[in-house]
């Protein structure tokens, strides 16, 4: 009997750069600019050839408003060859209570995460990929309190919530 027809191969590659500028435009604000550019591609004996690419940009600015507030803003776009484009923003401040020592902080946002051509054509029969998934997309928030004891400890009490949709998740299938 020929057990070469039982054998499956699955080969992925990923190709790609990125590149970032950093700019400190004055002595109270710092910009982040980049980019990113992806090549995935799959050939399986089990699901054919697949490609995909993904070109992003984003862009940060922080600013410090006076010694104890920074603000941070930030988004990322998205534009996956698939699944279209996806804008994702952030932000957060930072408080510093001085007289205290006290940090308070808080930060929301969107992210976003398409599927890898592995989560959706890997072939394994107890761990197979998903040619239905869609890209995973969540919203989170957090604030927190971060205060000094003494001269070296620190006690810092933080709260999160983080609600996804799509989440792509790796489960043997039974």
């Amino acid at each position: 009997r020929d057990l070469t027809s039982a054998v499956s191969k699955h080969e992925s590659e990923t190709s790609g750069a990125d590149a970032q500028i950093n700019w400190l435009a004055n002595l109270w604000n710092a910009i982040s600019v980049g980019t990113e550019a992806r090549k995935d591609h799959v050939k399986s004996t089990d699901s054919g050839d697949h490609d995909t690419r993904l070109l992003a940009g984003y862009l940060q600015d922080e600013v410090s408003i006076g010694e104890p507030l920074i603000l941070v803003l930030g988004g990322r776009y998205d534009s996956h060859s698939v699944y279209g484009g996806q804008f994702s923003p952030k932000a957060s401040a930072r408080y510093l209570i001085a007289s205290t020592g006290t940090i308070v902080r808080a930060s929301a946002g969107k992210s976003y995460r398409a599927p890898t051509l592995n989560d959706l054509y890997w072939s394994d029969p107890f761990m197979p990929g998903n040619p239905n998934l869609r890209p995973e997309t969540a919203k989170e928030y957090e604030v927190g309190v971060e205060q000094k004891v003494g001269k070296e400890g620190v006690v810092k009490l933080t709260g999160f919530e983080r609600q996804v949709k799509d989440l792509i998740n790796w489960h043997p299938d039974a």
